[in-house]
């Protein structure tokens, strides 16, 4: 529980501070520091360390809001800018594929 509690503070903080970051390269920054969070939280599921009832809501958040910044174009770019090996993001693109919601 204290885990999944964590995620959520953290993702909640930097999403705030993407959406008042000013500068394009503090945007960056700041949605970088975000997706790390994501694909942690992605990677936690998919180790499945986070199986427990608690942890519900937070796969329900990242099934409908990681697809979403995937098919955004503006989100898309910035995955796209921050990839540094081919198997960036994988945990994401893994969450992605196994709770996709068609």
């Amino acid at each position: 529980m204290q885990t999944v509690l964590t995620l959520w503070e953290r993702l909640d903080h930097h999403w705030c501070r993407f959406l008042q970051a000013e500068s394009a390269s503090d945007k960056q920054f700041e949605f970088g520091q975000l997706s790390g969070y994501y694909e942690l939280a992605c990677g936690l599921f998919k180790d499945e360390v986070l199986t427990t009832r608690a942890a519900r809501t937070l796969k329900e958040h990242l099934a409908e809001i990681l697809p979403r910044m995937q098919a955004n174009a503006d989100f898309a770019s910035r995955f796209s800018a921050l990839r540094g090996e081919p198997n960036t993001f994988e945990n994401i693109e893994w969450f992605c594929r196994t709770y996709r919601r068609d």
